[in-house]
């Protein structure tokens, strides 16, 4: 109902009772097209691709399967993620330290069990073995908003207060730019600038197909400018707004068919 995303194990803490969401910085997305996505308007691909992201599976809470270098797949999903699949980018360690030959590396790194995991007497609680009770809970929820919608869309409700709230925008998935930013920080990618830049300007291979300037430039070089300053690029939107700014003050347009209140409001009207 909320347009979540990213709510994977990162993102949900076990507790006495239940899950709770410890970052909810992505509730309330906008319905956006950005360039990449390889789907034509119109067509049965973007139907069924829209009817996905307008479902309970898009927020991640459930399962949030994701491939390896391998191509297996592994869940990191807010009930169902455990941990134990190797991380992309590795983690970087310090070898022969304290001598001359002292340099960084990166090794092989196994994402550890998050704080998601409920245990019982020392025992995992597998979220397939209470398919009862979520379904039940499910219901119940869905029962109540039905209940409750006509106070729920008045004005002054909570919900018309994350009408005048912010909400991240995630651009590109996170773990991409984990990958780059370790690859451009590597002594070979940082002996020469060019090599570097290069690796950071093959993210904008997505606009390869454009004839004019794209839409989402101004995106592009906020991007830019918080790589080159080894940080994760971070863009945010009002939640009652279809267009946004730049770091540098210039306004984009075009991309986001519908605000995130808007996509709330029809949600709950749908039900």
């Amino acid at each position: 109902l909320l347009s979540g995303r990213d709510l994977h194990m990162d993102n949900v803490v076990a507790s006495r009772d239940g899950p709770v969401l410890v970052d909810t910085e992505m509730l309330v997305q906008p319905l956006v097209d950005l360039p990449g996505q390889g789907v034509r308007s119109g067509t049965a691909i973007q139907a069924a691709e829209e009817s996905l992201q307008s479902s309970c599976v898009s927020t991640g809470f459930l399962s949030f399967l994701v491939p390896d270098a391998d191509g297996r797949l592994w869940d990191v999903g807010g009930l169902c993620g455990e941990g134990g699949f190797p991380v992309p980018e590795g983690r970087r360690v310090w070898v022969d330290a304290n001598t001359d030959a002292m340099r960084p590396e990166t090794v092989p790194h196994v994402a550890p069990q998050k704080q998601n995991v409920l245990f019982l007497d020392g025992r995992r609680q597998a979220p397939e073995a209470f398919l009862e009770e979520l379904t039940q809970g499910f219901a119940a929820v869905y029962r109540l908003l039905l209940a409750r919608r006509p106070q729920l869309l008045a004005e002054g409700s909570p919900l018309a207060a994350l009408g005048c709230s912010g909400a991240r925008l995630l651009l590109r998935p996170t773990d991409l730019y984990d990958v780059l930013l370790v690859r451009v920080a590597s002594p070979s990618v940082q002996r020469e600038a060019v090599t570097r830049s290069f690796l950071i300007d093959a993210l904008n291979a997505v606009f390869r197909g454009e004839k004019r300037r794209p839409g989402l430039w101004p995106l592009a070089g906020q991007e830019r400018r918080s790589l080159d300053d080894h940080d994760v690029p971070y863009f945010s939107i009002r939640t009652d707004a279809t267009a946004m700014e730049a770091d540098d003050g210039e306004r984009v347009t075009g991309f986001v068919r519908e605000a995130g209140i808007a996509v709330v409001r029809r949600r709950l009207l749908s039900l």
